[in-house]
């Protein structure tokens, strides 16, 4: 019996390591785990926790900053492990499992010995006079100029316009189910029928945009668009949201027509 409840003891000693599912992506995303949403920036992952009594199939949601579900997935996660999943070009893929194992407790430390009583004259703290107020020197020390050096501040450059005279692809995204036109530097270069994206060949350096309607009615947003020779920009607009580059935030700047069916 005795070396029952050792036994009981050293287990419960042990501790409880949680299963976990870390799901990265290469662009801004929205990850809903079990119903709760995680938001990820692009190149980053999240990890979350699974419970030892909710172990199994979890339910794995993609979905854009914008609400439009891009992938759902069961994905198992037995006790103590950790699954990773990444979201990459539109695909979800699981690469790796590993098994957590529980380490066990460090011994608890041994009572240090009290010290022994020292010879040496302890010369007491000096008293401050009177008048003087030690935490208001230490707060007119701190804020001294030349007591302390000032912090360096970097102050952001502008942001330079690619070169022109190349050709570099940007993949235009609808978000909404009305029909679209798009129009580069004035002229039409693709009418949104249904379709969700287009992958154009564009001269590089700062061209103009302008969403409409598909009866040119109504302008649903301007700007300039960066076109990079070696960068893929991939911009998302819809009726009532303002376009994003997602992948390169400073690729797109918006104009002074902004107009909605609202």
């Amino acid at each position: 019996m005795r070396w029952l409840l050792v036994g009981l003891s050293l287990v419960a000693s042990f501790p409880s390591v949680a299963a976990e599912l870390v799901v990265e992506s290469d662009r801004p995303v929205v990850v809903v785990v079990n119903f709760k949403p995680h938001t990820v920036a692009a190149n980053n992952s999240v990890r979350v926790d699974i419970p030892d009594h909710k172990h199994g199939n979890q339910g794995v949601t993609i979905r854009s900053l914008l609400g439009e579900q891009l992938h759902s997935a069961k994905v198992a996660v037995a006790r103590q492990e950790v699954v990773y999943c990444r979201w990459s070009g539109r695909s979800f893929e699981i690469y790796k499992r590993e098994t957590q194992i529980a380490s066990a407790p460090a011994p608890a430390a041994l009572p240090r010995p009290a010290p022994r009583p020292s010879s040496v004259p302890v010369e007491p703290a000096p008293i401050p006079t009177l008048g003087e107020d030690v935490h208001l020197a230490a707060v007119e020390e701190a804020a001294d100029p030349e007591a302390a050096p000032a912090a360096h501040q970097v102050e952001a450059g502008p942001i330079s316009a690619p070169a022109s005279g190349q050709v570099g692809k940007v993949l235009f995204v609808g978000r909404t189910t009305s029909w679209s036109n798009v129009f580069v530097d004035g002229e039409l270069l693709h009418e949104f029928r249904g379709d969700r994206d287009f992958l154009a060949d564009l001269p590089t350096g700062i061209r103009q945009v302008t969403m409409k309607d598909f009866q040119n009615k109504n302008a649903w947003a301007h700007g300039r668009l960066f076109v990079y020779p070696d960068f893929q920009v991939e911009l998302q607009f819809g009726q009532h949201a303002e376009p994003s580059a997602i992948n390169r935030p400073e690729a797109w700047q918006s104009g002074d027509i902004w107009q909605s069916d609202d």
